[in-house]
């Protein structure tokens, strides 16, 4: 299996649930143990993502309840900068947050749940493939690929009409915080959508409204 279009496919259909590993990888790392680092291994069925030090309370993540995890901050000033450029709530539900994308994707079984192991000193996220079998030609694996592509624009599509309808004198910042993307990201889905005659802004750039069609 080519390793890039599995890569290509994961950064499509898992961006997020990428990101909030990375981040949380980051923010929560054990900065005080020299000569280790955050690092991550791609297999064709999996990505592993390791950070240096494990739960603050010094427990082990895979026998808690995910859930029921207080949000304790190892290192508090970070997460405060990676609040404020967006890519992190003050709230700890990162990890909660990927659980739920992987159960509300619709190939996903419990094989190919997301896993969390600490021990003491590291701190290892699993995120398995959701599209990977076994006994795949070239031929199926790319459509595969293309059909990925397109379930996950129409998502985003959803995702964004469903935000405006709930709210339509949302902003674009609002938009962006709520979704997780930087604010070009969401300028373009708007602009997008536009374009598709599944949106109209109604009134001022500043202080109108959407409108779903």
């Amino acid at each position: 299996m080519d390793w890039i279009r599995v890569a290509a496919l994961w950064m499509l259909l898992m961006m997020r649930n990428i990101q909030e590993a990375l981040v949380n990888a980051l923010v929560h790392r054990d900065y005080l143990v020299n000569g280790s680092e955050v690092h991550i291994d791609m297999f064709d069925d999996r990505m592993v993502i390791y950070s240096p030090g494990g739960m603050p309370d010094g427990t082990l993540v895979q026998e808690r309840v995910i859930d029921a995890i207080p949000s304790t901050r190892r290192n508090p000033v970070l997460a405060d900068v990676f609040q404020r450029l967006g890519y992190m709530e003050r709230k700890g539900s990162g990890l909660t947050k990927i659980i739920n994308a992987y159960k509300n994707a619709n190939n996903y079984d419990e094989s190919k749940a997301p896993q969390f192991i600490s021990s003491r000193v590291e701190f290892t996220v699993i995120l398995k493939n959701l599209n990977y079998g076994e006994n795949r030609d070239d031929k199926s694996e790319i459509n595969g690929f293309a059909q990925g592509i397109e379930e996950y624009v129409q998502r985003t599509e959803e995702v964004f009409l469903n935000a405006l309808r709930k709210n339509p004198y949302i902003s674009r910042k609002e938009l962006s915080k709520l979704l997780m993307i930087s604010e070009d990201g969401v300028k373009y889905q708007l602009k997008k959508l536009k374009s598709k005659g599944l949106i109209e802004h109604i009134g001022a750039s500043r202080g109108g409204y959407w409108e779903v069609k």
